[in-house]
């Protein structure tokens, strides 16, 4: 499990850690003929279709990036020409509270709930009835480590 590659002497930062696992653990999966059948349907940092902005987030725009993301095709990403068109299959969103960033720990707390709002809220789109979201948020300087994870379809 992937808490066994970071729970001893590993230590990371945020985007050390989504490496860890997309490259250290979901490439593994990858088996041609599955829903997880080419490596190049793994994104990092890319870009998904973003929430209609609300009273609480009135300056959203179109698109936002988000940590990890699974396309159902490979090479497949938000983009058909130069417009947002396709949908992903899952959405990872991280949180992680490392030595670095301290002042940020409660903040990271926070943000991992609402990670987990715009999940739901996504995975309740029109046409989103196959989307798979997952917030994380890794304690990296508590002993022992500690990994929260949420996951779900919200239908």
């Amino acid at each position: 499990m992937f808490y066994q590659d970071i729970r001893a002497e590993w230590f990371g930062r945020e985007n050390e850690l989504i490496n860890l696992y997309a490259l250290g653990r979901l490439a593994k999966c990858v088996r041609p003929n599955t829903i997880l059948g080419k490596l190049t349907q793994l994104g990092i940092e890319v870009a998904v279709r973003q929430l209609l902005p609300d009273k609480k987030h009135k300056g959203r725009r179109s698109t936002v990036r988000k940590d990890l993301v699974i396309w159902p095709r490979g090479g497949m990403n938000l983009w058909k020409a130069n417009v947002p068109y396709y949908e992903p299959l899952a959405v990872m969103e991280w949180k992680v509270n490392h030595f670095l960033n301290r002042a940020v720990h409660a903040k990271n707390r926070r943000e991992h709930q609402d990670d987990i709002q715009w999940l739901r809220e996504t995975s309740l789109r029109s046409g989103m009835s196959h989307f798979i979201g997952y917030a994380v948020l890794i304690e990296n300087t508590r002993k022992p480590k500690e990994l929260h994870a949420t996951s779900g379809r919200y239908h």
